[in-house]
């Protein structure tokens, strides 16, 4: 057997929803205090969060970059830091770019606007 197919975008919203509801009920029977703003906090993780080594992190500075298929890359240096590699010159003010889909498939037009909100191809290349 080989890949399963691809799930529509109806598919993943409910598995998204399906995910965030067994993770709040989790953890509201545990401390119903939590119930007023877990479902922010998922949904920010969930949007805003990036695997670095295996980990999932929150990076306030990297999470508000724009992507483009030109932008640039997170790496991991030897020294266990994460740096950032611009994907062009830039110069002092200009805006940087972060390929959301390097190392990665960008897999299936549902699954980006599911994950990140806008249909690959759909978003224009920065001007040069």
């Amino acid at each position: 057997g080989g890949d399963p197919p691809p799930k529509s975008y109806e598919e993943e919203i409910a598995s998204c929803r399906s995910q965030a509801a067994a993770t709040a009920a989790f953890c509201v029977a545990k401390r119903p205090d939590l119930e007023t703003h877990l479902a922010w906090a998922i949904a920010a993780v969930a949007t805003r969060a990036f695997r670095v080594n295996g980990v999932v992190q929150l990076l306030p500075l990297v999470e508000k970059m724009n992507h483009s298929p030109g932008g640039g890359r997170l790496v991991v240096t030897s020294a266990g830091e994460l740096a950032f590699l611009a994907g062009a010159a830039c110069a002092a003010g200009d805006e940087v770019f972060l390929n959301y889909f390097d190392g990665q498939e960008a897999s299936t037009p549902e699954r980006v606007l599911a994950h990140y909100g806008f249909e690959p191809g759909a978003v224009a290349e920065p001007a040069a």
